[in-house]
């Protein structure tokens, strides 16, 4: 497969793009990790081209668990180093890396602000709700709601906004976003 321009530019949510080794890519290193600690944490894998039937199962069958897809030609996913060092043994499989406190911080939070910061955080499915929350308190968050429905987990929290990158690093946070008033 011959990609295009910037086909392996990998694009998340928060507008970040990312092109080139996972590993070196050009992040405020107080948003980067090497680790997240022992046991399973969250991935990037990325593939050599549009993902196939078959590499998909691959990496499933390497132990992966497959939570969304990230343009291009990626996936976010739970696994331990071992899965992650299986997988990369498929030839199609283009990259791997570590999902950074980067990639969770919705555009426009400013990590060197200082001051009480209304935020809404989103916690991966397979994180245990009661430990998250538990995290939260030891970073000074108040925690005003929470909700785990069975589809998403969820925190409404006040916390210092100087505090956003420690937030950001804890494994069990998928995304952080300024937590706006429903409005009906």
């Amino acid at each position: 497969y011959v990609g295009h321009a910037n086909g392996f530019v990998l694009i998340f949510s928060n507008g970040l793009r990312v092109d080139g080794d996972l590993s070196t890519a050009n992040l405020d290193p107080g948003l980067r990790v090497t680790s997240y600690g022992d046991g399973p944490s969250y991935h990037i894998v990325q593939f050599s081209g549009p993902i196939r039937a078959e590499w998909r199962a691959q990496l499933e069958a390497a132990g992966a668990a497959i939570i969304a897809y990230v343009p291009n030609y990626a996936y976010l996913v739970r696994a331990d180093d071992a899965t992650i060092t299986r997988a990369k043994s498929n030839r199609d499989l283009r990259d791997a890396g570590l999902f950074q406190p980067a990639y969770k911080l919705s555009k426009g939070l400013d990590v060197s602000r200082s001051g009480a910061t209304e935020l809404m955080v989103v916690f991966f499915n397979d994180e245990d709700m009661m430990l998250s929350l538990q995290h939260l308190g030891a970073l000074g968050a108040i925690v005003h709601r929470s909700s785990d429905n069975g589809i998403n987990k969820l925190a409404q929290i006040t916390l210092d906004g100087s505090r956003l990158r420690e937030l950001a690093r804890l494994r069990e946070v998928a995304w952080i976003q300024p937590y706006a008033m429903p409005v009906i």
